[in-house]
């Protein structure tokens, strides 16, 4: 399983130096996606937080950052 666009996930608010609201967009680098536990992936994403809970956020994938290598 890979984080693909439009994909709702959970990240823990500790995950976030700032505190978000619903509508907020932001990059994150590094997010793990753990649906898989035997084969976690890491991406580097665009997301829209869509739900604020007590303790994370849900989060819509809205684009996947790519390196661009010569």
């Amino acid at each position: 399983m890979s984080i693909m666009i439009d994909d709702i996930l959970t990240l823990p608010k500790t995950d976030i130096e700032e505190d978000l609201s619903v509508g907020d967009k932001r990059e994150y680098y590094g997010l793990v996606d753990t649906r898989d536990e035997q084969h976690p992936v890491s991406r580097d994403v665009v997301f829209k937080v869509v739900s604020v809970n007590d303790d994370h956020y849900e989060i819509k994938i809205l684009d996947i950052i790519t390196s661009e290598e010569p």
